[in-house]
């Protein structure tokens, strides 16, 4: 472990740093109240700290340190407020990994090392974003990363049914305007321009 700072304080407050090996060490008269605790930025230790009442003796107290873990969450939105799934949330930095919008647009990255710099892009076939990244340095707490997506396109589908309600198939159906295009009608009588 690196070296982290650790206090005894009784009238005053002495700073020890730890040994490659993580031991520190304190000179103190017998007798006094003293207080021990650990600090190193972005880690939680057990116990916290220490108390000698009226110390008589030598005394060893060890503590374990745990790197503090964060999440990136946040939601996916297109222009009208509306949640774009399966917008694809890349990850890159201090962890390199990838994820998928959910139905509501949401997703998370969770269980992210304390203290390393992340970058969190969001990309989409039908959506272009304005702002695609967002970086994090440090990461010292939890952070939301929002995304606002723009639609690129839509889909026209439908469904081609006769008089008795039966699937009209290979029916050739015409998309005229911005765009055209002709679709023909699936054994179930749908079609869809994109």
């Amino acid at each position: 472990l690196p070296s982290f700072p650790t206090r005894r304080s009784s009238d005053l407050t002495v700073v020890a740093t730890t040994d490659s090996a993580g031991a520190y060490s304190f000179s103190v008269p017998p007798g006094g109240d003293y207080t021990i605790r650990p600090t190193k930025k972005h880690y939680t230790f057990d116990p916290d700290t220490a108390t000698f009442t009226a110390l008589s003796t030598d005394q060893m107290v060890n503590f374990a340190a745990r790197l503090n873990r964060h999440a990136i969450a946040g939601r996916i939105l297109d222009e009208h407020g509306r949640a774009i799934p399966g917008t694809t949330i890349t990850l890159s930095g201090g962890h390199n990994t990838g994820t998928a919008s959910d139905a509501n647009g949401n997703y998370s990255f969770s269980g992210l090392a304390a203290g390393a710099n992340y970058t969190v892009t969001a990309s989409s076939g039908r959506h272009s974003f304005a702002n695609a990244s967002q970086s994090f340095t440090d990461l010292e707490a939890d952070q939301t990363a929002n995304f606002s997506g723009t639609t690129l396109f839509y889909f026209i589908t439908g469904q081609v049914l006769d008089t008795a309600n039966r699937p009209m198939v290979g029916l050739s159906v015409t998309l005229t305007g911005s765009k055209s295009g002709v679709a023909t009608t699936d054994s179930a009588g749908t079609y869809s321009f994109d």
